[in-house]
């Protein structure tokens, strides 16, 4: 077998393969359904990178070479804190961020065009599921099942979402992920990737305002960046502001007034420390910086190889500091983490870039609440969003009331 794959001239063409491995890989495997049945992250990669790289032999494509110096890059750094903590298992941290962009950088702009279609159905059924849960729960049903997450928090199955927030007749739903949070940052990424490639904006509005039963704060950021950089003049957002208000009045004149003071607006209300309420993450920020401060190797190879390998004993030694803007680059150091941050940087960068570049700066805040890019699942979508906004940033300016680009027909996908 060569290890070299040669192009083909029907490369233009998509292959239906790398659309379902891109869609098994970016959402259904950071499900906690996965741990909770035994398998894996890294079974999971095995099973993925193995029918990609056969796939990539049978249509003859070749392997980039940007990939390959990607990769030998990541590694190559990752060794640092590998012997610094006599730990290999740090050497292979990168080999989620390396498959994602073994499948990503190996796709083509049908393959990950169909992908959005895909996701965007996916996410309105996950939607749908969500509301029905939610109501489930409101008129007292019992959850179906329990099972652990893996930071070991329980998590219910109410028949037709996950959620790990149930108080008495209350849920935040989850969809099929952890936690409410992880199940409104996919929904915002694919959002972003629909308007990234001139999907129809009806229906991304529609899965972001479904996408408030979360109860997410960042989700709500999220949604007014959207808006701002989506609606194309005065008029625009007059109509969205008429139609938003309807449905407002639609939601307290049946009763739901309440639900939301309770539940969403008493998150956004200021504490008597002159903190948001919902804010969960500033004691995690703060704990983190006196780590990497007083720490005289932190920076460069992580406070201890435990915060990379084993969470509950790095808690036990450290305190808790993770789901911020620093844990990466106090747990694994900048060997391993300055991918984070570099894609980051030009979320900043991209606010010089008008709305389009504002609506990637929204994605990096997504990612400064889950700081995964490095885990399984968020990898790809970071690479997907990074494709999206340099396509993004290159093509014309819609202009209000255009025609969205139709898609390529599903004839172009070979099997």
């Amino acid at each position: 077998m060569s290890a070299t794959l040669q192009p083909s001239s029907s490369t233009p063409r998509g292959s239906r393969v790398i659309v379902y491995l891109l869609f098994f890989f970016a959402l259904i495997s950071p499900s906690p359904i996965w741990p909770a049945i035994g398998v894996r992250g890294f079974v999971l990669v095995v099973l993925v990178s193995g029918v990609l790289c056969l796939t990539l032999m049978l249509s003859q494509r070749a392997l980039k070479i940007r990939w390959i110096a990607i990769t030998a890059t990541l590694f190559a750094l990752a060794v640092v804190p590998a012997m610094y903590w006599s730990d290999v298992r740090l050497a292979l941290y990168p080999v989620f961020l390396v498959s994602a962009a073994l499948l990503v950088m190996h796709s083509n702009a049908t393959e990950r065009d169909h992908f959005v279609v895909i996701a965007s159905k996916f996410m309105l059924i996950l939607l749908i599921g969500a509301v029905i849960g939610y109501l489930l729960a409101a008129y007292g049903v019992q959850p179906l099942f329990t099972f652990n997450n893996t930071d070991g928090r329980p998590n219910y199955f109410f028949y037709t979402t996950l959620t790990n927030v149930y108080e008495a007749d209350f849920i935040r739903p989850s969809g099929i992920y952890d936690e409410p949070g992880a199940f409104s940052f996919f929904v915002c990424l694919t959002a972003y990737l629909r308007e990234a490639t001139g999907k129809s904006r009806p229906m991304t509005f529609a899965l972001l305002l479904l996408g408030l039963i979360t109860f997410s704060i960042t989700h709500l950021i999220f949604f007014a960046i959207f808006i701002l950089t989506s609606q194309a003049g005065r008029l625009k957002l007059i109509q969205f502001a008429v139609a938003f208000s309807l449905l407002m009045a639609a939601v307290l004149a049946s009763g739901g007034g309440q639900v939301i003071e309770d539940r969403f607006l008493s998150r956004l209300a200021l504490t008597d420390e002159g903190t948001i309420a919902g804010d969960t993450r500033t004691l995690l920020f703060l704990n983190a910086a006196v780590v990497l401060f007083t720490s005289d190797h932190a920076a460069l190879v992580g406070a201890d190889s435990d915060c990379t390998l084993n969470k509950e004993s790095c808690v036990e030694k450290f305190g808790p500091m993770g789901e911020n803007l620093l844990s990466p680059l106090v747990s694994q150091g900048v060997f391993i983490s300055w991918p984070y941050y570099l894609f980051l940087v030009l979320g900043l960068v991209s606010l010089t870039q008008g709305r389009r570049g504002l609506l990637f700066f929204a994605v990096a805040l997504l990612y400064v609440q889950r700081p995964y890019l490095l885990n399984l699942g968020y990898s790809v979508t970071a690479i997907l969003a990074l494709y999206a906004y340099f396509a993004f940033a290159s093509a014309p300016q819609r202009k209000a009331g255009h025609r969205q680009r139709a898609r390529p027909p599903l004839k172009t996908l070979r099997e």
